[in-house]
């Protein structure tokens, strides 16, 4: 992903030791605190309880430029009429097959307002009279893996007392974990629009004057209590795990999801990928099934 930020530094040490940061940073890109997992195929639901489908145009785009995804120029899902084109694929955002693009998979948008019958919890299928030339005919199934977004970087729950909590506290920790490297650190202080302590004068690190310090902050990136900015604290060579740790660990995904890790390679999917321009003829594009 592109994760690109630029800073304007400052820092202090009181007489009690306790650091304060002028730093201040701006991101460079209005999407550096969003990453896009895929969903469940055939559905119109997300693989987790705190992921989000994507309802906007503009976020789709971004999802396709950060995984090297093809959107052709009539990527769009039109409504289709009787051939309900949009009730056959997922709401929003969705990934298939296509001949243009890369690894033959293409993102596409579904603008329906409402959810496609077969994803609405409480619809039944049965028969029912679309009009005098479509009639008696099952809900269409949804083909189609959606495209859904989450937060990059969390905070934790603030360490007040007590040690070092098991996974750094994070939540959804099968998903997130502590940062532990000190240029992603800088990058998440500026995609969480907080300011990163002491990144000219290099104390940045806690422990870059004082190694007694590593104790006293939570293990890798942090946000500091005195100053709520972010601070790094490395892990040392034969120390244990902070003893008292106060502040905020900072946390980001374990597994970013890519686009190459989702390339069908079963090549099982038959559904056309209908109605992107047209609302009488539909491309000969297939849809992936996973």
């Amino acid at each position: 992903m592109r994760k690109e930020f630029k800073s304007e530094e400052g820092m202090e040490v009181d007489a009690s030791g306790s650091m304060h940061s002028s730093s201040e940073q701006t991101v460079g890109n209005d999407y550096c605190q969003v990453d896009f997992p895929m969903g469940k195929p055939d559905s119109c639901d997300c693989s987790a309880d705190h992921h989000e489908l994507i309802l906007s145009e503009a976020t789709c785009e971004e999802a396709a430029l950060e995984e090297g995804a093809t959107m052709t120029n009539d990527w769009i899902v039109a409504e289709g009429g009787l051939n309900q084109w949009q009730h056959k694929h997922p709401r929003g955002c969705f990934k298939g097959k296509c001949a243009e693009g890369h690894g033959g998979q293409c993102y596409f948008f579904n603008p329906i307002g409402d959810y496609p019958h077969k994803c609405k919890k409480d619809y039944v299928a049965k028969d029912y009279v679309a009009s005098d030339e479509v009639s008696a005919i099952n809900a269409p199934p949804v083909t189609g893996v959606p495209v859904c977004k989450r937060k990059v970087f969390k905070f934790a729950a603030s360490l007040q007392t007590g040690g070092w909590p098991a996974d750094g506290g994070c939540p959804n920790a099968t998903e997130y974990s502590v940062i532990m490297d000190q240029a992603v650190c800088r990058v998440a202080a500026g995609c969480v629009a907080a300011c990163a302590g002491g990144l000219t004068t290099g104390q940045f690190i806690t422990t870059h004057a004082n190694q007694s310090r590593f104790d006293d902050f939570p293990l890798g990136c942090f946000k500091n209590h005195g100053d709520n900015c972010i601070y790094y604290n490395p892990q040392l060579e034969n120390w244990g795990a902070p003893k008292s740790p106060k502040g905020t660990p900072l946390c980001y995904t374990k597994h970013l999801q890519m686009f190459a890790d989702h390339v069908d390679t079963k090549g099982s999917g038959t559904a056309n990928v209908e109605g992107r321009s047209s609302a009488t003829q539909a491309p000969t594009l297939l849809l992936e099934k996973e």
